[in-house]
């Protein structure tokens, strides 16, 4: 027998004392590993979690970086300005037609303006040859859904028989209309020599 006790423990005596300090100590140890298990939890998540963020913002940069408005307006503006170099080179006013907005004119440098039809008109008259047209230092400035262009050109080619070889600039006005650029004003000069 147990030091204290003069018989042996009934039942009774046998089942486990539940106080009130040893049920408030039971709960508060189950709180502290329900806590203690949780914060384990969330521990074991937290990197998880950023993982998988770390994750999608990889996969995010390795995508193509989607076109903005503003690149897709200069690209699309690139080609507009390029159909109408074509357009000069080749004296094609169908395609020039499609580049002018109906509304277009154009200031010479002798300080004539012409609108759309009698520009076509002169294209068609035009008896010279050219034989290349080089644009560069183009510089594009847009506002909403107006730009300006502006470029230095070379012409190379030949008028009644006398070749010639020209140098000018030249500042184009484009404005969207229906979600195309058109050109609705243009003008250009020589260079003197």
């Amino acid at each position: 027998m147990p030091f204290g006790m003069d018989k042996p423990p009934t039942k009774e005596q046998n089942k486990p004392q539940l106080s009130v300090k040893s049920v408030l100590l039971a709960s508060e140890m189950r709180s502290k590993n329900s806590f203690g298990n949780r914060a384990s939890s969330r521990m074991k998540s937290i990197p998880i979690i950023a993982v998988s963020i770390a994750l999608a913002v990889i996969c995010l940069a390795n995508e193509e970086n989607p076109p903005t408005p503003a690149s897709t307006d200069l690209a699309r503006l690139k080609i507009r300005e390029g159909q109408y170099t074509q357009g000069i080179l080749k004296k094609d006013t169908q395609l020039l037609s499609g580049v002018f907005a109906e509304t277009f004119v154009d200031t010479f440098s002798s300080g004539q303006v012409v609108n759309k039809q009698q520009y076509l008109d002169a294209i068609k008259a035009d008896s010279s040859k050219i034989g290349s047209l080089n644009v560069e230092d183009q510089k594009y400035q847009f506002y909403t859904d107006a730009a300006v262009v502006t470029a230095k050109f070379t012409v190379k080619g030949e008028d009644e028989g006398k070749p010639f070889n020209t140098t000018g600039r030249s500042t184009d006005v484009w404005v969207k209309i229906n979600g195309d650029w058109f050109c609705v004003a243009a003008h250009s000069c020589l260079i003197k020599p």
